[in-house]
């Protein structure tokens, strides 16, 4: 497992939370979850927090090429036959 490139970490009022820009998952984490994302050392990590920050995209199996799911991602909305609502782009 690595951690996603979209993550974003930040402190807010003595917390602290890590926000994927691709799965939209905002999670608020432990100083310790933040130190095991940062160093991309998962291995002390315990199964509950590996299973919360699996399923919300925060990290990811290892041979995931994330671009690759970005694109897929984006060109499944843009060429979508349905449009039941709507979806806009800020680069």
């Amino acid at each position: 497992m690595k951690t996603s490139i979209y993550n974003f970490c930040f402190e807010h009022n003595n917390g602290v939370y890590v926000y994927n820009t691709l799965t939209t998952a905002l999670l608020k984490i432990t100083h310790e979850a933040k130190t095991y994302l940062t160093n991309g050392n998962l291995s002390n990590a315990d199964d509950n927090t590996i299973s919360a920050l699996k399923q919300a995209g925060i990290i990811v199996e290892d041979d995931l090429d994330e671009l690759a799911a970005y694109r897929y991602f984006y060109n499944s909305m843009q060429y979508s036959e349905v449009h039941e609502e709507l979806k806009i782009v800020v680069v």
